[in-house]
C-alpha cells in the first residue's frame, strides 16, 4: 500500500502531485500533461528574489552594530541562512523533476538525497522558528530570566537543536526503514514518492509528525500566549517600555508564521481531501506549488518594520533627546535637554528612573565629579547593556577606579564644561 500521508507538510517537496486515490493495492493516478515552462521560470525567479533578499538581509544583519547587538540577532541569523540553503538547493531540487516530467528517467539514488536535503531543510526551519518564538515568549513572560537564555552556550544549542532534530528523524526513510523513497516515472509528472513497506512502520508519517507538525504547534501556541499576555498588559496599562518593543517584533513574527501557514497549508489541505479534483486541475496545481515554494521570497522578517524594530526603538521618535547629568559640591542633578522637536515626556521619565535606581543601589564609596557636566544620547544600547558600568566609571566612580573613556559621552572631565547644541534647550526636572 502506498504510505497515505501524501497530504501532509512537505508532501510536495517528495512526493508527486498527480496521485489522486490510494486503495490498498496501488494508487490510481491521471496522468496530466507536463507543466509549462512558465511555471519552472516563475518558481525559480521567486527563488532568486529569494536568494537576493535574504542575502542582503542577512548582510545587514551581520555588519550593522544595532541589528548584530539584538538579543534575537543569533537565532534570526540562522533562520535566515536555512532561507538561504532552502532558496539555493531544496527548492530547484524539488521543481526540477516536476518541471522535467515521467519521461525523464531519474538517477538510481536520486530520491533518497532528494528527501534528505528537501525534508532537512524545512524541518530544521521549522524548528528554528519554533525556538525564536520560544526566546519571543520568555522575554514576555519571563523577562526578569531573559538574560540566562541569551549566554553563549544557550545560543549555540538554540542552533544546533534544529539540525540535531530534523537529521534524526530524516536519516529512517532515507536508509529505507519502514518506506522506500522511489521515482514514479512512468505514471505521474514526474518526482520521488514514498512507498510504504508491507508491516514495516511509516517512518515517513512519524517524521512527519514530530518534525513539522510538533515545531508548527509549538510556534503556533507561544506566539499565541504572546499576543494574550501583551495585549492584557497594555490594556490594563501596565507594559514596560520594554515588553511594548518586545511584542512589537514578535507582531512581525506572528505575520511570518501566518504566511507560513497560508503558503503551506493549503497544498496539504486540497491533495489530501480533494485528490482527485486536484490531480485534474493543472492550474490549481502549479499556483499551490508554487505558493509553498515562495514562503522565502516573501517573508515579512525580511520587511522594513522588522528591521526598523530591532534597530534603537528611540531612534525612531522625532528629534533628540540628551540625559544630563550635572554633579557640583556633592549635588547630583538630572536634567533633560530636549531639541525643538519635543521627546515624549515617557521617555525622559524612563531615563531618569533608571539612571536613579543604578545611582540608589550604588552602596561604594563614590565623589562626585565637581563642576563638570556630561552628556549622552539616551539609547537603548546604553540603558540596557553600558549604563551601569558607564555610570560607575564617570559619575559614581569609585576612589580606586580609573575612569575610562566612553563612546556613550560627549564632553569633558573636572573643570571644564560640556558642550550644548544651539538648538537644544535646558530645562530642570
Amino acid at each position: 500500500m502506498v504510505a497515505q500521508n501524501v497530504s501532509h507538510f512537505l508532501s510536495a517537496s517528495s512526493t508527486t502531485v498527480a496521485v489522486v486515490s490510494i486503495n490498498n493495492t496501488i494508487p490510481t493516478v491521471v496522468v496530466p500533461p507536463d507543466r509549462p515552462l512558465y511555471w519552472l521560470v516563475s518558481v525559480l525567479l521567486t527563488t532568486g528574489f529569494a536568494t537576493f533578499a535574504n542575502a542582503v538581509l542577512l548582510t545587514a544583519l551581520l555588519i550593522n552594530r544595532k541589528l548584530r547587538e539584538s538579543s534575537s540577532s543569533p537565532l534570526l541569523i540562522h533562520i535566515i541562512s536555512l532561507e538561504l540553503l532552502k532558496a539555493t538547493l531544496a527548492v530547484p531540487i524539488y521543481v526540477l523533476p516536476l518541471y522535467l516530467g515521467p519521461t525523464w528517467i531519474l538517477p538510481a539514488h536520486f530520491c533518497p538525497i532528494q528527501h534528505f536535503i528537501v525534508y532537512v531543510t524545512f524541518e530544521a526551519e521549522l524548528y528554528a522558528d519554533s525556538l525564536i518564538a520560544v526566546h519571543r515568549l520568555i522575554a514576555t513572560v519571563m523577562p526578569r530570566h531573559f538574560k540566562r537564555i541569551n549566554r553563549p552556550r544557550t545560543i549555540v544549542m538554540a542552533v544546533s537543536f534544529p539540525w540535531v532534530v530534523s537529521i534524526l528523524g530524516t536519516i529512517f526513510p532515507v536508509m529505507g526503514v519502514g518506506v522506500d523513497l522511489v521515482p514514479f516515472n512512468s505514471t505521474t509528472t514526474g518526482g520521488c514518492t514514498p512507498l510504504l513497506k508491507k508491516g514495516s512502520v511509516d517512518t515517513v508519517s512519524i517524521e512527519t509528525v514530530f518534525g513539522v507538525y510538533v515545531p508548527t504547534a509549538v510556534t503556533g501556541i507561544s506566539y499565541a500566549i504572546i499576543l494574550i499576555k501583551t495585549c492584557s498588559d497594555i490594556c490594563r496599562g501596565t507594559a514596560s517600555r520594554a515588553l511594548r518593543r518586545r511584542f512589537a517584533i514578535s507582531r512581525v513574527l506572528v505575520l511570518s508564521f501566518v504566511w507560513s501557514s497560508i503558503s503551506l497549508t493549503p497544498f496539504n489541505i486540497v491533495n489530501g481531501f480533494f485528490a482527485e479534483e486536484f490531480a485534474q486541475n493543472m492550474p490549481v496545481q502549479e499556483g499551490l506549488c508554487w505558493l509553498s515554494t515562495s514562503f522565502s521570497a516573501i517573508n515579512p522578517v525580511s520587511s522594513k518594520p522588522f528591521q526598523s524594530y530591532t534597530e534603537n526603538p528611540r531612534s525612531r521618535t522625532k528629534g533628540a533627546s540628551q540625559i544630563c547629568i550635572e554633579t557640583r559640591n556633592g549635588t547630583i542633578t538630572l536634567s533633560h535637554i530636549v531639541s525643538r522637536k519635543q521627546l515624549a515626556v515617557e521617555d525622559a521619565d524612563y531615563a531618569v528612573t533608571h539612571l536613579l535606581s543604578i545611582l540608589l543601589r550604588q552602596n561604594a564609596p563614590y565623589r562626585p565629579v565637581a563642576h563638570s557636566r556630561i552628556f549622552f544620547w539616551a539609547s537603548s544600547k546604553m540603558f540596557q547593556d553600558g549604563v551601569k558600568d558607564v555610570f560607575y566609571g564617570m559619575v559614581c566612580r569609585k576612589r580606586t577606579a580609573s575612569v575610562e573613556p566612553s563612546r556613550f559621552f560627549t564632553g569633558t572631565r573636572r573643570g571644564t564644561e560640556g558642550t550644548i547644541h544651539p538648538d537644544h534647550s535646558q530645562t530642570r526636572m
